[in-house]
């Protein structure tokens, strides 16, 4: 494609006489710095360009014959042979090629020519002259708005999996039956904060015994059956040290049986900060669920506190507010 000045177009699309034209006989009365017309005075057309008005001065732009309308054989053209799709812009320095698709260039127009501007953030209604060649811009998420993501298919032609999570409290959680944590008595166990009459349930976890506690859960269709990670939220009503927590899990599918070998425990562990207070630990590592997992399983969950491992220290029952799951999704259906 070929642009040029709009008072350029019609004596370069039919402009052509053997005697050099003046504004008398151009077609609209409108010859200016720029115009263009086709030479016949010597038999073979010429291709000239008018550079200046005052008088009508007329200079060759194009031999005769072919030629190509990039070429480095004229000072006001840029080398290099144009190919289908490139845009041609004409600046004060002469005609400049440019090829679609260039990263930071844009065509716009300043009501007379068609420029190439920089693609940045100010007006691109108004173009300065130094706006006719390219500059490189960087587009980032911080600059421009991202179009929104289209899921199809419920989501299951997603380019990245998202991480979902679930809250277990100590409410849904029961002491073992061997080895149990808690008081069986109260499910779940209950307090109050003295200052502002706060309640809490909690589960607690022995200093010396090393105590269980379990709960059951169904995780979603939605869950890509892979790894997942926990975090413990606790608190303590004394003492001071660390604590360290393990969690193991199995999956059952339809008929299977209940009295099954565990997935591999992962341990997360941390230290109290001050008594009463609410404590978060670490993500944990993977956790592998064992029964190799199924979409619809149910799925058994064994928590317990580590009183033989070295980072254990807490010198007071450990009291478990609420657990967290993390697992990666496959779908946004469940």
């Amino acid at each position: 494609m070929v642009t040029i000045n709009r008072h350029c177009a019609t004596q370069f699309l039919g402009f052509q006489q053997s005697a050099t034209p003046t504004n008398a006989n151009s077609p609209n009365g409108d010859i200016e710095v720029g115009s263009t017309w086709s030479d016949t005075s010597g038999g073979t057309a010429t291709w000239r360009k008018c550079t200046s008005i005052t008088p009508i001065t007329w200079a060759s732009a194009e031999g005769a014959g072919n030629h190509n309308f990039l070429s480095a054989s004229h000072p006001d053209t840029v080398a290099g042979t144009g190919v289908r799709g490139d845009i041609i812009v004409r600046d004060a320095t002469g005609w400049a090629r440019v090829a679609l698709g260039t990263s930071g260039q844009v065509p716009r127009s300043n009501g007379t020519d068609i420029l190439i501007a920089t693609l940045g953030h100010g007006d691109l209604g108004s173009v300065t002259a130094d706006q006719h060649h390219a500059q490189a811009h960087t587009i980032n998420g911080a600059d421009h708005t991202t179009p929104p993501l289209t899921i199809a298919n419920g989501g299951t032609n997603q380019t990245a999996n998202p991480i979902s999570q679930v809250s277990i409290s100590a409410s849904a959680m029961k002491g073992t039956t061997t080895a149990g944590a808690g008081d069986a008595n109260k499910l779940p166990e209950s307090r109050e904060l003295a200052t502002n009459l706060v309640n809490i349930d909690y589960i607690a976890f022995d200093q010396t015994t090393s105590e269980n506690a379990f709960f059951q859960w169904s995780i979603p269709p939605s869950w890509n059956e892979g790894t997942i990670t926990f975090r413990v939220k606790w608190t303590a009503a004394a003492g001071t040290g660390g604590v360290v927590f393990g969690l193991k899990g199995l999956a059952r599918s339809d008929d299977d049986p209940l009295d099954a070998a565990w997935g591999t425990e992962v341990n997360v562990s941390d230290t109290l900060i001050a008594t009463n207070d609410v404590h978060i630990s670490a993500e944990s590592a993977a956790v592998t669920i064992g029964g190799t997992p199924a979409e619809g399983d149910i799925t058994l969950f064994n928590l317990a506190r580590k009183t033989l491992d070295g980072g254990d220290t807490l010198n007071a029952d450990a009291q478990l507010i609420e657990l967290i799951i993390r697992y990666t999704r496959n779908s946004y259906t469940d």
